[in-house]
C-alpha cells in the first residue's frame, strides 16, 4: 500500500487529476480522504495499491507539477506491515 498526501487550494481540480493519473497508470484506489488544512486549502490523502515503486515515483512527479500543490509527502507499507520510506517535499514545484 502506498500513500501520498498533499495540500491543495483547489481540491476539486487536483483530486480529479490525481485520480485520473492513478487510473491511467493502472493503480487500484484503496482510500481517499480530504480535510481542511490549518494553513488554508485542503489536505488530500490518497492510498493506493501499486506493484512498482518506479511508477509511484512517476505519479509523485505528476502530482507535484499541479500548480498550487505543496507539502507533498509519500509513505509505503512494506509486505510485513511495517512502514517503508517516508519522503517529504516541503514544497512541490509551485508555491501557493
Amino acid at each position: 500500500m502506498h500513500t501520498i498526501q498533499f495540500i491543495s487550494p483547489d481540491p476539486l481540480d487536483h483530486v480529479c487529476r490525481a485520480l485520473d493519473a492513478i487510473r491511467k497508470m493502472g493503480f487500484e484506489l484503496a482510500s481517499l480522504h480530504a480535510e481542511g488544512a490549518a494553513q488554508g486549502g485542503f489536505r488530500i490523502c490518497i492510498a493506493l495499491d501499486a506493484h512498482d515503486q518506479l511508477t509511484v515515483g512517476t505519479l509523485l512527479e505528476r502530482v507535484s507539477s499541479y500548480i498550487g500543490v505543496h507539502d507533498l509527502a509519500y509513505e509505503a507499507d512494506c509486505a510485513d506491515g511495517s512502514r517503508g520510506t517516508n519522503s517529504s517535499a516541503p514544497d512541490a514545484r509551485h508555491k501557493v
